[in-house]
């Protein structure tokens, strides 16, 4: 077992800029108290990060609460190459009426997300430890976090998505003074772009991006 290596701040401090119940603050800092524990055994999140979980990887995740609540519920949401569990294990805390599967094909990682769905008792959530390209199963919406390019992304996610389904991706753009890039209609072939919005991030040059591609009806 990783080594308990010294203090996460308190999810009560956090704004996540959405209501969360008191269970579930209590469950997001049993998380970043997980990730912490076995980020250098699992190769989870930087060593720089380990103390501002909160603030820089589950807020990050939470902002796609308000994009999510837009469709139609209950939903099954795919996420895709989850490493830590972000953002598949936030959203799966705050919104318990989803169902949350986490793909991730390493095993080491996979392994970490179990053990988070046992302690954090969430029936909501199951981990499929292999690689995107070998599921079946499909899916209302397919979230990512910085796993990939999102014009690479989306064959991948257009594969597994029911008709009219989502792909929301999470990206930074580390150099905030090159500005963020253009996405190119023709990168997502048979889907339609209908969000695209870019913000600084706090006690960071980073821009953060949120963008959602909709399948296209045939």
């Amino acid at each position: 077992m990783p080594r308990n290596s010294g203090p996460v701040p308190d999810a009560k401090a956090v704004d996540y800029g959405i209501a969360i119940t008191p269970a579930q603050g209590e469950a997001l800092a049993r998380f970043a108290e997980l990730i912490r524990r076995w980020s250098r055994f699992a190769k989870l999140v930087s060593r720089e990060d380990e103390t501002r979980i909160h603030e820089r990887h589950l807020k990050d995740s939470l902002s796609l609460v308000a994009v999510l609540a837009q469709l139609e519920n209950p939903l099954r949401i795919a996420d895709v190459g989850s490493g830590a569990g972000l953002p598949g294990v936030p959203l799966a805390v705050v919104l318990p009426e989803a169902h949350v599967t986490l793909i991730e094909r390493s095993a080491k990682k996979s392994r970490f997300l179990e053990r988070v769905a046992m302690e954090l008792s969430l029936p909501n959530v199951d981990v499929v430890c292999d690689d995107v390209v070998n599921v079946t199963a499909k899916y209302d919406v397919v979230v990512s976090r910085a796993v990939m390019a999102p014009d690479k992304l989306w064959p991948l996610a257009f594969r597994i998505l029911r008709a009219e389904g989502h792909m929301m991706v999470l990206d930074r753009v580390h150099d905030a003074g090159a500005g963020p890039p253009a996405d190119s209609v023709e990168a997502f072939p048979g889907g339609i772009v209908t969000r695209r919005s870019w913000s600084q991030m706090p006690e960071s040059r980073a821009l953060h991006g949120v963008l959602v591609v909709r399948c296209q009806a045939s």
